[in-house]
């Protein structure tokens, strides 16, 4: 009964490609609406992505944006091997009408009239995540076109055999913007790509570093990179980081042992402050 319920639901799903909002923004308004108006019973399971995708003829990436932000904001619950389901406990519930009243005289009696107040949705609940992207702003549409560009005439290396340091391009690339605009002068033998920051610790604890070595980190900084110093036996030595970000030289002052330092020049995470290039020289 849940189940043809639910799918019931969703049948009424609409979206509207000549409107001036997205179709993840479409969507994610009426599905969370299905959700709160208790259309789709708190406990049901939701079709897959793929599913729902075929069903409402738009990209998988969408509906995953969309079931991803319902997850963040309390609305579903992704279980492991199972799938997606709706909350039991709704976090976010459309208030009741509330009442006011109104007089009535009639014939010198005073009558308390219930006046009911139009109901008035919520805004929806945002999770207190400094890493959580805002997934209703990816431009979609501009890297799809993109996308489609780049495949209709590719270059050769794509899809010839994988560099083990990254794509060539890439790699020359980002040298160059750090040469113009870090003024580091960086090469292109000096780039490599990894799939993120603990592989990159990995690799670089692996290649110069030995077990028990001190490397110097930020505070406050990036708890992923601190859980993949201590992964690979390295002890993590936290340092302050002022307005100008992280200080090396006074960090190496308290800390002389210290093997290496993890810094992020730009943009600092969570602080978001840039170090000058004095700081690096």
């Amino acid at each position: 009964m849940t189940k043809a319920r639910t799918g019931a639901a969703l049948l009424s799903l609409s979206l509207d490609r000549d409107s001036a909002n997205t179709l993840q923004a479409q969507l994610l308004v009426q599905l969370r609406r299905l959700i709160l108006d208790r259309m789709i019973a708190p406990g049901s399971k939701l079709p897959s992505s793929r599913t729902l995708a075929e069903e409402l003829s738009v990209s998988r990436v969408t509906v995953s944006a969309v079931i991803d932000q319902l997850i963040s904001e309390g609305y579903l619950e992704g279980r492991a091997r199972s799938g997606v389901y709706v909350e039991a406990e709704l976090p976010d519930q459309l208030p009741e009408a509330q009442s006011g009243t109104a007089a009535s005289v009639d014939q010198g009696v005073v009558d308390i009239i219930p006046e009911k107040a139009p109901a008035v949705a919520p805004a929806p609940l945002q999770p207190f995540d400094t890493s959580a992207p805002e997934l209703t702003l990816f431009p979609y549409r501009q890297w799809a076109r993109h996308h489609d560009q780049t495949w209709r005439r590719p270059d050769a290396a794509l899809l010839s055999r994988v560099d083990p340091f990254g794509w060539p391009s890439l790699r020359e690339a980002i040298a160059d913007h750090l040469r113009e605009w870090r003024g580091l002068p960086c090469t292109v033998d000096q780039i490599f790509i990894t799939s993120g920051v603990v592989e990159a610790i990995g690799l670089i604890a692996a290649a110069t570093l030995s077990e028990g070595d001190e490397v110097l980190t930020e505070e406050p900084g990036y708890a992923v990179l601190n859980r993949a110093v201590h992964h690979n036996r390295l002890v993590s030595v936290p340092s302050p980081v002022d307005q100008q970000g992280f200080d090396i030289k006074t960090a190496l002052q308290t800390t002389p042992r210290a093997k290496a330092a993890i810094v992020t020049p730009s943009r600092h995470y969570p602080l978001g402050v840039t170090m000058p290039l004095s700081r690096l020289a």
